[in-house]
């Protein structure tokens, strides 16, 4: 179905977004709505990894360090930090801070966080928290941790967990941000209200709102008849968000992000059952995957018109920590990219199906395009982004195009994630199991590296050993677009999360 989808559609979903979103909505100034394209059906702030769970839990919960709209990390629930020693890190907690039910925060709190978001076999943050040998509380608001290995960026990892205690009238847990939850139907929309007791400055929006409306047509429908103020470009072609921002009462906000966008390949199975028709496994063959990364026109998707972000060639945005300038960029060379494929054993390419999230289909005919041009012909299995991460974390895919969020802006951050070799504390989303022994040390000691330029070196091999195997092939870097209101100050966050805090209208 075209993003547009049909009038009649867009009219009912309207309709309906408009009669919850109206009611007890109080004056206009008072509150924002955001159009998703999904809602988590899970509150809890551990269990949710996707871009969505995240924005709509940044509101209502709060860890205690935090990241900047430019995603450096700060003070938030933690006054104060120290390092005794390279395992030993003490945390001091901020005064006055309570929970949603008035419960005033203490250490105990915080220790009880940090091992649910550890032991809990849902928890998108057991990998960054792992790390943590023992959490020890010292009176009220002391927290001792003691890693299990030298690690300079805890409180970056610690940034992820959010800090919560169960909620005694059942429903999501409690946080201590400056929303609270009003409303939740799992699925499909949240109302958050702005929580008086709050420790910091009081939003200016007292209703922050997150409605599910999955088609994209309809949103931005929803958008120009006001029943929505905010619409992110996922999911909408840009060329029709732009079209939508012509009408007078619209506006759009831009910026290059951190989101990259990236293919995975299944490396270890002797076969896979997704391509070659079961028999084999073709991207065991480095030449192969290396076929692959000739074959994309990288630029040509980058200039894609629906999404004008820029061309990737590793997994560390340019400016991000690790990132590998000497690195020469691989070409587009589709000759090349049917050379290698032969001597592999493939001179007339190979079937393969692509697990694709549904909200990514501006850049899949140009893929097609691309990869059949060399004989690999792409079959799409297009998803929901929940299951697309779900597919890729069981490791249940020959290839998948995946999106990631750098938000830490570090390539050994991304690296535990996505290329350590998987193991109970590393490589969650390592989707095609790649394994390399030097890869792995290099990872894990650059985590334990307190010496920025020691850790830089590091990154900068563990770069060149990527681009030698190509386990991933880079592709693209998105540019965040987002249509609202005239008269809603909004400010694009790298790490793309919509936070009632940073809004205000204008009078």
């Amino acid at each position: 179905m075209r993003a547009g989808g049909s009038r009649p559609c867009a009219r009912r979903a309207a309709a309906v977004a408009a009669l919850w979103l109206c009611a007890g909505c109080g004056e206009r100034f008072e509150r924002v709505v955001v159009a998703y394209p999904d809602i988590p059906s899970d509150l809890h702030p551990h269990r949710g990894g996707s871009e969505y769970a995240q924005s709509i839990g940044a509101n209502v919960y709060e860890a205690l360090t935090a990241r900047d709209a430019e995603l450096s990390v700060g003070q938030r629930l933690a006054r104060s930090w120290r390092t005794p020693d390279e395992r030993t890190w003490v945390v001091e907690l901020e005064e006055g801070v309570r929970f949603h039910d008035g419960t005033e925060l203490v250490a105990e709190h915080v220790s009880r966080s940090i091992e649910a978001a550890r032991s809990d076999p849902r928890s998108f943050y057991h990998d960054a928290v792992d790390v943590i040998e023992t959490v020890a509380v010292h009176g009220s608001r002391t927290i001792v941790f003691e890693t299990r290995r030298p690690v300079a960026d805890l409180p970056s990892r610690l940034s992820y967990v959010a800090i919560c205690t169960e909620n005694p009238a059942g429903g999501p847990p409690l946080g201590t941000g400056p929303y609270r939850v009003v409303e939740f139907e799992p699925g499909s929309r949240v109302r958050l209200g702005r929580f008086p007791s709050y420790h910091g400055e009081a939003p200016r929006v007292a209703s922050l709102e997150f409605a599910a409306i999955a088609d994209a047509g309809s949103r931005l429908h929803a958008l120009r008849d006001g029943s929505v103020d905010l619409v992110p470009s996922r999911g909408v072609p840009l060329q029709q968000l732009e079209a939508a921002a012509e009408d007078p009462d619209l506006v759009v906000s831009s910026r290059l992000g951190v989101r990259i966008y990236f293919l995975v390949m299944d490396v270890s199975r002797p076969e896979n059952p997704d391509a070659a028709g079961g028999k084999g496994n073709p991207f065991l063959d480095t030449r192969v995957r290396r076929a692959l990364t000739l074959a994309v026109d990288r630029g040509a998707l980058a200039r894609h018109p629906d999404v004008r972000g820029e061309a990737i060639d590793q997994l560390a945005v340019p400016g991000a920590f690790g990132y590998h300038r000497g690195l020469a960029a691989p070409r587009h060379d589709p000759e090349a990219a049917r050379r290698l494929l032969a001597e592999a054993g493939y001179p007339d390419g190979f079937e393969v199906a692509l697990d694709i999230a549904a909200d990514s289909q501006e850049v899949l005919a140009s893929l097609e395009g691309d990869l059949g041009g060399v004989g690999i012909r792409i079959l799409p299995r297009l998803q929901r982004i929940a299951d697309l991460l779900e597919r890729v974390r069981r490791r249940d895919t020959a290839l998948a195009m995946v999106s990631w969020i750098a938000t830490a802006a570090d390539l050994g951050a991304s690296a535990e994630y996505l290329l350590h070799t998987p193991t109970q504390s590393y490589g969650r989303y390592n989707g095609g199991s790649w394994s390399n022994p030097e890869a792995d040390a290099l990872i894990e000691a650059s985590a334990a590296a307190f010496d920025p330029a020691r850790r830089a070196g590091l990154l900068l091999r563990l770069a060149e050993i990527v681009a030698e195997e190509a386990p991933v092939v880079p592709l693209i870097r998105n540019r965040d677009s987002y249509a609202l209101r005239r008269g809603l100050q909004f400010v694009p966050r790298l790490d793309r999360r919509i936070l009632g805090a940073e809004l205000r209208w204008e009078r």
